[in-house]
């Protein structure tokens, strides 16, 4: 998936980089509970959503140059890797995200995905 928008990349990198951010564009995450506060790889942690719900996962890789980044998320017994990556446009940015896991769930997710992901493109 490839979404555009207005923003620019060092600020959809930094909503993603900063843990604290993530709860202003992901509308499913209601707290992400990890130390530190920045994305790094192997950092691990808990990403609370709706009714309780919760989702540990782990930081695989992070590549700020490169701005890219994935992780691996376990809810519901499934087990899911996600892909992102920012890109700079002439004028804003896209991200991208490409998820791994059973088929089903990842097509169930497919669309709460592309509406954060279009909330972290956004200028304001």
């Amino acid at each position: 998936m490839r979404v555009t928008g207005s923003a620019p990349a060092a600020l959809v990198w930094r909503r993603y980089a900063d843990l604290d951010e993530w709860t202003g564009w992901a509308p499913h995450i209601c707290a992400v509970h990890a130390s530190p506060r920045l994305l790094a790889a192997g950092l691990t942690g808990e990403v609370a959503g709706p009714l309780g719900v919760r989702a540990p996962f782990q930081i695989l890789h992070v590549d700020a140059d490169r701005r890219q980044w994935s992780w691996r998320v376990r809810f519901a017994g499934l087990e899911f890797t996600l892909h992102h990556g920012v890109e700079e446009l002439p004028a804003g940015s896209a991200t991208t995200l490409t998820v791994r896991g059973f088929a089903p769930a990842v097509l169930a997710y497919w669309p709460l995905a592309r509406w954060a992901l279009r909330r972290l493109v956004r200028s304001s």
